[in-house]
Parts: structure tokens; sequence; C-alpha cells
């Protein structure tokens, strides 16, 4: 009862607003679905901005993804930051000429090799060397929904001076 009242209270706000174009940010979340449910029946354009790639994607499952290929039919325009975002969308059925990649920013492929190659760099073991406790380095957004919380409760436990951590973010 509750999920229906509140989906129908975000539902009607959006009326409300009256939008000329709704922007959203992914397909993963109930809202997402009924702001394109609004974009549908109000024909009110609808850009999805995302960077979810088939390699970041949670489920992979038949039914998720049937739902993200009915998603990605009715929106309008994508922007994406990410090759892998726009290579994960055409592969869900979006037609490459309404899809726009913005700047890179997650290039798994690109990070990965980078840190191989810096992993075993003169600079990084001249960096390491002598250093008598373990590096842990953090990079991602500074937010509860990528754990970073989960982290800085574990790192409580052990002594600070038995490792150095890094945050980036």
């Amino acid at each position: 009862g509750d999920v229906y009242k509140r989906q129908y209270k975000f539902y009607t706000a959006m009326h409300s607003y009256r939008p000329e174009i709704i922007l959203i940010g992914g397909y993963g979340y109930i809202e997402n679905w009924v702001a394109l449910i609004y974009s549908l029946v109000n024909r009110v354009p609808l850009i999805l901005w995302t960077g979810a790639g088939e390699q970041t994607t949670i489920s992979h499952s038949y039914g998720r993804r049937s739902l993200k290929r009915l998603f990605v039919r009715n929106i309008d325009v994508a922007v994406t930051y990410g090759s892998n975002a726009t290579k994960y969308l055409i592969k869900l059925g979006m037609d490459p000429s309404r899809i726009n990649q913005a700047v890179n920013v997650s290039n798994v492929d690109f990070f990965k090799k980078s840190l191989a190659e810096y992993g075993n760099s003169e600079e990084m073991n001249s960096n390491v060397k002598g250093l008598s406790k373990p590096i842990l380095v953090f990079v991602g957004r500074l937010e509860i929904l990528k754990g970073v919380n989960l982290l800085i409760e574990q790192l409580k436990l052990i002594p600070q001076d038995k490792y150095y951590c890094y945050f980036i973010g």
C-alpha cells in the first residue's frame, strides 16, 4: 500500500511541475519507471544519463535485461559517461544515433591497464619501498551507496598505526 501511495504522490508531484524535459539517472529504481510512464503519457522528452555498462550491472538475468530493453526503447535520448555504457545501451537495443557519449570517466579497461602498468613501475616501487605497513586505497564516490562507510567502520577496528589509507573520490 505505502509503496503505491509514494509512487502516486511522486507522479502527481511531477504532474504539478509540468516539466518540459525529464532527465533521469538510470533505470534501476521504481521512480525512474514512474518518470518513464509520465513521459510517455504526457509526451514529455525523457533523457537518460547513465554510466552503467555490462561489466558494472548487478543482474544479468533474462527478466531484468528484458525490462532494461523495454526501458531504453522508450527513452528519447541517452547521455553516457563512458564507452562501456554506450556499448551496453546499444546491446540493449537503443539506436546509436540517440546516444551522446560524454567524457569517458568509467573506462574499466583503461583503469585495469593503468593499474597494472603503474603497479609494476619503478615509481610505484620507490613510493612503497621501506614502508612497514600496507597501503589501502579507496577510489570511488564518497557515499554510502559505494560502501565507503563500511570500509571506515572496518578500519576503526584496526589500530591506525598499522596501515596507510587514502581516499580518492
